[in-house]
């Protein structure tokens, strides 16, 4: 719902993505890359000017993802398996950078106010 939103949404055998937009201008993309299987992305964004990137490679990879306000960017990577995020936003202005690799790693982490940046590396990141 609303005006100049984008989404994209890939999955490859096995996995799904979902993307909810609600205000305008925002842009979503959630990728469950070839040759992984049984990943889920699920991509909610209400406000405006929200942009957020994911992007899983392996298998049993969940992410669950919710930005609420104006302005906010979220950009993520998960690869090999077995991980899991639930990463939340509520403001304006903020970022968010996540990457997980390495096995088993699980990460749930919000910002909330305005103009906030993170940025997360778990596991062996070579």
């Amino acid at each position: 719902m609303g005006d100049n939103n984008t989404g994209y949404a890939y999955s490859s055998s096995g996995s799904q993505s979902s993307i909810t937009q609600t205000g305008d201008n925002n842009n979503g993309h959630a990728y469950s890359l070839y040759g992984g299987n049984e990943n889920l992305i699920s991509l909610t964004q209400r406000g405006n000017t929200n942009t957020a990137r994911l992007r899983q490679q392996g298998s049993f990879n969940t992410a669950t993802v919710l930005q609420e306000g104006n302005s906010n960017t979220l950009m993520g990577l998960e690869s090999t398996p077995n991980y899991s995020n639930i990463a939340t936003q509520q403001g304006d202005g903020n970022i968010m950078s996540l990457t997980q690799s390495g096995d088993g790693n699980m990460l749930h982490f919000g910002q909330t106010g305005n103009g906030n940046s993170a940025t997360i590396m778990q596991g062996p990141l070579n």
